[in-house]
């Protein structure tokens, strides 16, 4: 087990052991006014809104967040090619957004760690348009490399939605010393959203020693209905939703006008219970989601 899940062991699993990780910042930025477009979506605030990427990062360490990810999700140079924009361009938006993260952590003076977001080529809810396997080889190797010598604590593999696409990243991540995590994306009756098999997923990234895998980016219902398969794997597990609001082809996201105020916590204990080791939120959840399952947890 690494240093950065010192905090974690299963052989007395309670809820001082629990990690909290960061929620949403994609859609952070646009309920603050910064209006993400696709396909940089939250790319672009590194260079046009850093001061607010910062705050946003705080207020989720202010909140309770061990573990913070970086605006490191759409920064593949198959992204910046698909918007126009260069190599280069990417390779310092990855190191800026990584300097970010860390401006946030000084002022806080905390001990929370730094994970690198990475996640599919192609768009998250779309598995039919996963590249073929040299693609995936070729830009996903560029970008682990990229994020292996940035410094990130961590790399956050988040959102997949193939086993193909998972796979070759968890072979290229396991070639690295740097830990990672991985969390897919789900459908619907034990299956990924490209119907592949969930349990054969948590099978086959088993074999390439992730520190946790986890689930994301769905509604609290369509997550909660999956756990019991990610209880399979040998190792910590976690789950962090979407909150209110739904994707938006233009935007990225859509807000709803009503977003109550304990619906977070009032899950994130049913979570707790199941024996969640890794709890966080993902588009649509704020701030004050986290800070609220942080004080239930008697960390305030």
């Amino acid at each position: 087990m690494t240093i950065l899940f010192i905090y974690l062991s299963k052989m007395t699993q309670s809820q001082d052991q629990i990690v909290l990780l960061d929620g949403a910042v994609g859609t952070e930025l646009e309920r603050r006014g910064y209006h993400t477009h696709l396909p940089l979506w939250s790319a672009s605030a590194i260079r046009e809104a850093p001061k607010l990427l910062q705050k946003i990062h705080l207020e989720y360490i202010e909140g309770g967040a061990q573990i913070i990810t970086a605006n490191t999700f759409r920064t593949s140079t198959y992204t910046y090619e698909r918007a126009g924009l260069s190599v280069q361009q990417a390779k310092d938006d990855v190191r800026i957004a990584h300097e970010i993260a860390r401006i946030a952590q000084k002022q806080s003076r905390s001990e929370i760690k730094i994970a690198a977001s990475l996640t599919s080529l192609e768009d998250c809810y779309r598995p039919d348009l996963t590249p073929d396997n040299p693609t995936l080889r070729e830009y996903h190797g560029q970008q682990i490399d990229v994020l292996n010598k940035t410094g990130f604590d961590l790399i956050l593999v988040e959102t997949m939605h193939t086993i193909r696409e998972a796979e070759i990243i968890a072979q290229m991540c396991e070639s690295y010393e740097l830990p990672y995590i991985l969390s897919f994306i789900p459908g619907s009756h034990g299956r990924l959203l490209s119907g592949e098999s969930l349990m054969v997923a948590i099978n086959q990234i088993a074999r390439y020693k992730p520190e946790a895998l986890l689930l994301n980016c769905r509604p609290f219902d369509a997550l909660n209905h999956q756990l019991t398969y990610l209880h399979s794997f040998d190792g910590q597990i976690g789950i962090y939703p979407n909150g209110s609001g739904m994707p938006d082809d233009k935007f990225g996201w859509r807000f709803e006008d009503d977003h109550p105020e304990k619906q977070f916590l009032n899950q994130a204990k049913i979570w707790i219970e199941s024996g969640i080791d890794i709890i966080g939120g993902c588009c649509g959840t704020r701030p004050h989601d986290i800070k609220l399952v942080h004080e239930f947890l008697g960390r305030a």
